[in-house]
């Protein structure tokens, strides 16, 4: 994706989604659909967009009861904001048609709740 080759990149990322059926590992399920979320950006198909953010948000969601030390909370913290910000992003670009602003509005609420483990 840094080089542009956003076709390339998408090969790649439908490889792991492969992959991963076989497998339940909610870090690396979260990451691929983040990247297959921004690739989808980038070609500007939101709807996709946000089909795959709202995969990613899932998976680190699920991630959170199962998470032990400071280092991993901080990550998943990082993780989580940057999930929110991509989903209202597209939300304000119009992905969700008539509900978008409240879809928007709707992330920023739930991304300033304090997750408690």
């Amino acid at each position: 994706m840094q080089l542009a080759d956003i076709e390339e990149a998408g090969k790649h990322a439908d490889a792991a989604v492969a992959r991963l059926s076989s497998v339940q590992t909610p870090v690396l399920e979260y990451q691929v659909h983040f990247f297959l979320g921004q690739l989808a950006q980038k070609r500007g198909d939101l709807t996709a967009a946000r089909d795959s953010y709202q995969t990613a948000r899932h998976a680190l969601e699920s991630m959170r009861t199962r998470i032990h030390t400071e280092e991993l909370k901080i990550s998943f913290g990082r993780n989580r904001l940057q999930i929110y910000e991509s989903l209202v992003e597209i939300f304000l670009a119009g992905a969700a048609g008539e509900q978008s602003n409240a879809e928007a509005l709707a992330c920023i609420e739930a991304a300033k709740v304090p997750q408690h483990e």
